[in-house]
């Protein structure tokens, strides 16, 4: 199981093993061609508020809110899925603590990355002040 995977079994909780038809982004199926499922969140203990909503114009989706940015991992990438450019200007996550700075990746190093960070996110480059 990836750990994407384990995210969204965890927002589940309890009911995890109960929902049907989850797509790989987490969003449970509630109406498809207008016709309503047993899939709806207060069947399995979630209140609107813990919970958010889409639709395609004909289906109808939800999952639990701690989901929400789940498709982008709120701009985060895992050093063991994509490692970053070389010379890039990066913040990296390691055991939960952000750290901001250049680093050069050397393929003779890529088990050093993986071992010590988890997360690396790119620098953005701000805009400069007006006055």
């Amino acid at each position: 199981m990836t750990p994407k995977q384990k995210a969204i079994e965890s927002a589940y909780g309890g009911a995890w093993g109960c929902v049907k038809a989850v797509t790989s982004d987490g969003w449970a199926l509630i109406v498809q061609f207008g016709r309503a499922s047993s899939n709806r969140w207060d069947a399995f203990g979630f209140s609107e508020d813990e919970i958010e909503t889409r639709t395609n114009g004909r289906d109808v989706y939800w999952r639990p809110v701690e989901l929400k940015g789940l498709e982008s991992n709120h701009g985060w990438r895992r050093f063991d899925e994509h490692l970053p450019a070389k010379d890039q200007f990066v913040h990296v996550l390691q055991s939960g603590r952000f750290y901001v700075g250049k680093i050069t990746i050397f393929e003779s190093e890529n088990n050093y990355y993986l071992r010590t960070y988890s997360h690396w996110m790119p620098v953005e480059e701000m805009p400069l002040p007006i006055y």
